[in-house]
């Protein structure tokens, strides 16, 4: 199989004609045309196959309907539609997975975190090969980010693309605190249905576990917090707990075969704390931060929503 993707965009391509928005300024520098697949200099009409749930796939080349697709076209970079497909077996290990269908719904340097999904973003005028090898995803993602920047929506959609994800929740409960259980209900309602939720300070055994689904770890700020608690550190007495707790920690994170992504806050730009507990959570939480960081194949900052690769 040796086909010509001749078009990557959507229906108008990308830039969309006399669009104003940021990201078709942007993307102006590298257009996309209306999507169009060729072969020999003939346009392919392309399989469309329904899937339960709702959602189409673009696919080619499919051995028998219970084998994997040799290559998908992701329309519209849908990773739940993707998660559905792994989870329904129409993509496997082999499958060669490519992102069409491109808008302006897409910020360019969104496309980067397409890659850390198993999808291919290619140009206009790429060949598509079944034998193409898939991206190999980050096994550690550290996502950091300050109050309302988004990190938390980011290290979520880095694993959308999972048939199966195991949330960790490392908030303690707060009885009585209505505007706590409203963030946490926020975080709740927008996870997919399928994924699982654990609560728990101990992430040690979870990162342990070779087989099982990925980690969304939210978040090692929260679980810092709880383990300054459980030592009585906050006057700074007893802080060889944390700090062994820390040290085990980033072990299990270095040692660690499950994929799994983590989220944790930035603290250290803004004004320094007037309280002297404050300024150890601070200066805790930063080393931490920096030493899971320097364990992991992938780190990214969000800031007013803007993702950018460290």
């Amino acid at each position: 199989m040796d086909l010509l993707l001749a078009g990557t965009g959507g229906s108008r391509g990308w830039p969309e004609p006399g669009c104003p928005c940021a990201s078709c300024a942007i993307a102006a520098a590298a257009p996309r045309a209306p999507f169009e697949l060729l072969d020999a200099g003939t346009r392919v009409p392309c399989a469309t196959t329904e899937l339960a749930g709702g959602g189409a796939l673009l696919a080619l080349d499919a051995v028998a309907p219970t084998t994997a697709y040799a290559v998908v076209l992701l329309a519209d970079a849908d990773l739940g539609l993707l998660a559905r497909l792994r989870t329904s077996g129409a993509v496997g290990p082999g499958t060669d997975v490519v992102a069409v269908g491109l808008t302006h719904r897409h910020r360019p340097e969104e496309l980067a975190r397409l890659a850390d999904c198993g999808v291919r973003v290619v140009p206009d005028g790429a060949r598509l090969q079944a034998a193409e090898p898939l991206p190999a995803a980050p096994r550690r993602t550290l996502v950091l980010g300050g109050a309302r920047s988004g990190k938390s929506a980011e290290a979520e959609r880095r694993l959308l693309g999972e048939p199966r994800v195991v949330y960790v929740a490392t908030a303690a409960p707060r009885p009585g605190d209505a505007e706590w259980a409203d963030r946490v209900s926020l975080h709740q309602q927008r996870r997919p249905a399928g994924w699982a939720t654990v609560e728990t300070l101990d992430l040690e055994p979870l990162l342990a576990d070779a087989d099982g689904a990925p980690l969304l770890v939210d978040c090692l700020s929260l679980w810092l917090t709880g383990v300054v608690d459980e030592a009585g550190a906050w006057e700074g007495e007893h802080l060889d707990r944390v700090e062994q707790r820390c040290a085990d920690l980033v072990a299990a994170w270095r040692e660690t075969r499950r994929r799994v992504v983590a989220v944790s806050s930035e603290v250290g730009s803004g004004v320094v704390p007037a309280t002297r507990s404050g300024r150890l959570f601070r200066d805790l939480l930063g080393a931490l931060n920096a030493r899971v960081a320097a364990e992991s194949e992938r780190v990214v900052q969000v800031v007013a929503g803007r993702v950018s690769v460290l």
